[in-house]
């Protein structure tokens, strides 16, 4: 059976340097692919938490302490293609309709998100991610509990959510993760002929003897010269 041909010095120098290249740009990457998903979800938070106040500005409580929805919607609330669904749980009254929510024109597009009819305390909020059920999607769930006062009688208790379908988070981030692919390719490959000139360089000196080592043994020349570096003097010599 023949043996293997051992790999060369510079093909373990550069299939070393490829190894740690390729970790290097793959743990970098990872990183900022998380970085930027962190980045995406907290502006989208403080999005979603600004409709809330928007929506929470224009509304009242009636005196028959029931809340009291804008009368108009905002317009990214207005379409259900707009991905923003608004909702209400607890007493309100809509036209003079006494109800146990509310939800905006958008959001009858996932009428089963049993999530808009939760309850938090007031003052507390969270933030999650949930699927629409049936719809095979998620959105990204705002909610806010709130304590409406109420002259003379006990505060309102209700709980506003303000979601986006997570879709458009999503394709913010494929596009971040496509230009990093490119980034990164070409800067891989770019490092890669860098490395492979650098490793040429090093071994220079070495490709040198062996090439007067075959002149030697020719006849052409009797011995080596001294003219290499410090590591290399004496197995010249």
């Amino acid at each position: 059976m023949a043996q293997r041909r051992p790999l060369s010095i510079q093909a373990r120098s550069l299939l070393a340097a490829d190894v740690v290249l390729v970790a290097f740009l793959g743990m970098t990457g990872v990183a900022l692919d998380q970085a930027i998903y962190q980045t995406l979800r907290n502006t989208l938070h403080d999005r979603l938490q600004g409709y809330a106040e928007a929506y929470i500005a224009k509304s009242d409580v009636s005196r028959a302490r029931r809340w009291l929805p804008p009368e108009v919607d905002p317009e990214p609330f207005l379409s259900p293609d707009s991905g923003l669904y608004a909702a209400m749980a607890g007493p309100v009254e809509v036209d003079g309709v006494r109800r146990d929510n509310w939800r905006s024109q958008s959001a009858y597009a996932v009428a089963d998100l049993p999530q808009f009819d939760a309850t938090l305390k007031p003052g507390a909020t969270e933030f999650t991610t949930t699927p629409i059920d049936g719809a095979g999607g998620k959105v990204y769930l705002y909610s806010y509990g709130l304590s409406w006062p109420v002259a003379g009688k006990d505060p309102v208790l209700t709980t506003i959510h303000i979601a986006e379908d997570a879709k458009h988070l999503e394709v913010q981030r494929n596009v971040f993760r496509r230009s990093l692919v490119f980034t990164f390719g070409g800067l891989a490959v770019g490092l890669l002929l860098l490395l492979l000139g650098v490793v040429r360089w090093i071994l220079q000196p070495a490709r040198q003897i062996a090439i007067e080592l075959g002149r030697v043994e020719r006849g052409e020349q009797e011995q080596l010269s001294t003219d290499y570096p410090l590591e290399l003097k004496r197995l010249a010599g």
